[in-house]
Formats: C-alpha cells, sequence, structure tokens
C-alpha cells in the first residue's frame, strides 16, 4: 500500500469492526475464508439446512462483491432469482447469490 500511494498518490487505511460491522440484535454465524474457493457457500448451504431442521428462521447477509456500480449496490436484498435479474448482476455475483436462494435462502 506504502508503495502504491507513492506512486500514484492513492490513501489507503485498514477499517476495523467499528467500520465494518453491523449490529445485530439476533444470534449471528459468521462463514468466513482468506480465498475465493474455499468453500463458504455450500458451508452456508449446510447451515441453512441444519438450522432450518431445528426450527430457526435464517437470513444471510453478505459483504458486497466489488463489481459493477457499488453506491447502487450497498444494500441489496434478494429473495428470487427474479431479484438478482431486477439487479443486473454479473455472472460472478449470480454464482454466490444463485445457490443460496435456491436452498431459500433471502
Amino acid at each position: 500500500m506504502h508503495k502504491a500511494s507513492l506512486a500514484l498518490g492513492a490513501s489507503f487505511a485498514l477499517l476495523g469492526p467499528q467500520q465494518t460491522m453491523l449490529k445485530a440484535s439476533r444470534p449471528v454465524v459468521s462463514v468466513c475464508a482468506v480465498r475465493t474457493g474455499a468453500g463458504k457457500s455450500p458451508v452456508i448451504c449446510r447451515l441453512l439446512a441444519f438450522f432450518r431442521e431445528h426450527g430457526y428462521h435464517v437470513v444471510v447477509v453478505r459483504n458486497p462483491m466489488p463489481y459493477g456500480d457499488l453506491a447502487r449496490q450497498r444494500c441489496q436484498r434478494f429473495a428470487s432469482l427474479a431479484d438478482v435479474d431486477a439487479a443486473d448482476c454479473t455472472i460472478e455475483e449470480r454464482e454466490e447469490y444463485e445457490p443460496l436462494l435456491r436452498a431459500g435462502a433471502v
């Protein structure tokens, strides 16, 4: 980051939990990984099934993907594939959202 700021004049900052976490009034299970393709989506689908079997109402909250108009996409809600179509999601976004929607997640 330092070399990029010297070469390009860009500024960088590391954001902490106060700037990046949502306040929750319900219990939260976080699924994280350090790289793409680590298996987060299959784990989330299994967790959805597990919690539903035990009578819980479950939703998925995820970070926005870095594609498209980020200001327009700062908050999105998908309950159906039609919602994904209406939002003009990219192929990469569809790959993430569609399995969760097919599993019944909002």
